[in-house]
């Protein structure tokens, strides 16, 4: 009423081209209204008519989260079996109960969603969906990764293949007789069957497959320290699983394999060597870039006394030690001591057994400070030194040498040498 009173008012101390214009401002406004009404129309009729209710979208978003979460868990459960499915045969085929494994985790994925939505309520979906829109697609699998992981501990009922642990935020296998911890770019892999002088068996040879699988797949790892766990390093294959027939060529074809593997990946192998290293511990040791030994250490091929031969260490050892050392020590010796394989250039570097934890631990360091890009050029050309014609590995060299000269890396290092010159250093430095 006093609205009505007011524009009365107003059509009264204003002429009639005052009051036609606001008629029309009037009428424009009420267009646009009655526009915005007939978009609703036809997006109404587009859902049939009727929009369907807030609960009703939000348990179809649930549901096909749910649906989400169970593809993203059967993949993990295939990228999981992939190691020991490209392992093939005997022991190293398909693990038996996989297909159960696998269905096992897309129930496990879809209970840990369901779990999710019953603490927060169907209410806050909305909630959700406004998060996840502002959280790039990467940003959720950690979590869902660590929800999973937690659910496939508490069951316990699913089989070695998919019992498993988190190493920043990854799932990947139980290891029975090794130990593998990752923080940044190192990784620490400790040989775990101290009992027997952690000695290699069929399970052995299967967890060591799986850490080498697994360090191929992280590009932030640059070095991976390797140890024994107790007073050995390794002593080789375990004599009582080969006289009982439980550890065969195919157990020895899958250990050469992960050595191999070392041997050609992108990462620096420090061997930290303490107590006995015999046998197919020396030649673990021997696929390793850096060898430091405690001055306790004892090393040996004596493959030979048991009616074997040393695998590919009869290719790598002449490489190391020259041949007539090699056959010396495949033949003929007994172990040696750490001081005398460093004589002979098994070993890089011989230090007390009481100061070999700090010293591995400068070891570590130093190859750290190096740049990786360099490091790696470096590695693969060594690696291949005697495999390659001069041609080939002078060409393979030349195009490793163009992409240092491009990296990041390198432009980071003149920049130092420059500031340091203009600091006053020294004029030139040398490469």
């Amino acid at each position: 009423m006093v609205v009505s009173l007011y524009r009365l008012r107003a059509d009264a101390a204003t002429g009639p081209r005052e009051r036609a214009l606001r008629e029309r401002r009037r009428q424009r406004r009420a267009g646009i209204g009655d526009g915005r009404a007939r978009v609703r129309e036809r997006r109404g009729e587009e859902l049939g008519g009727v929009d369907p209710p807030e609960p009703e979208r939000a348990a179809a978003e649930v549901e096909e989260h749910d649906v989400r979460l169970a593809a993203r868990a059967e993949a993990l459960a295939e990228r999981q079996a992939r190691p020991a499915l490209e392992a093939g045969g005997g022991e190293h085929a398909a693990p038996e109960g996989l297909g159960d494994a696998r269905a096992a985790l897309v129930g496990v994925a879809a209970a840990a969603a369901r779990a999710r939505e019953d603490e927060s309520g169907v209410g806050h979906a909305r909630q959700r969906r406004c998060a996840r829109k502002r959280t790039p697609a990467s940003a959720g699998k950690a979590p869902f990764v660590n929800v999973l992981a937690k659910t496939v501990r508490q069951r316990g009922t699913m089989g070695g293949v998919t019992r498993s642990f988190m190493v920043n935020h990854r799932l990947m296998p139980e290891l029975e007789t090794m130990r593998l911890a990752v923080a940044g770019p190192v990784a620490r892999v400790t040989l775990d069957r101290p009992a027997v002088l952690n000695a290699g068996d069929a399970r052995w040879v299967r967890d060591l497959n799986r850490v080498v699988g697994e360090l191929a797949e992280r590009p932030e790892v640059r070095v991976v320290v390797l140890t024994g766990a107790g007073r050995a390093f390794s002593t080789g294959v375990d004599l009582k699983a080969l006289a009982s027939g439980a550890f065969g060529l195919g157990d020895f074809v899958a250990w050469e394999d992960a050595m191999t593997a070392m041997e050609r990946m992108d990462k620096l192998f420090i061997a930290g060597i303490r107590g006995h290293c015999l046998g197919g511990g020396l030649q673990l040791a021997l696929v390793c870039d850096y060898r430091l030994a405690s001055d306790d250490a004892l090393l040996g091929l004596p493959a030979v006394k048991e009616c074997l031969i040393p695998s590919m260490s009869l290719y790598r050892l002449p490489r190391l030690v020259g041949l007539a050392r090699a056959k010396e020590l495949c033949l003929l010796r007994e172990p040696i001591p750490a001081r005398e394989a460093e004589r002979y250039g098994l070993v890089n570097r011989v230090v007390p057994a009481a100061d070999f934890p700090p010293q591995l631990e400068a070891t570590l360091e130093r190859f750290l400070a190096l740049p990786p890009a360099s490091v790696r050029a470096s590695k693969r050309l060594l690696t291949r030194a005697f495999d390659l014609e001069f041609d080939a590995f002078r060409k393979e060299m030349e195009t490793l040498f163009a992409d240092c000269l491009a990296s990041g890396e390198h432009r980071r290092a003149m920049d130092a040498i420059r500031a340091r010159m203009t600091r006053g250093g020294p004029e030139g430095v040398s490469g």
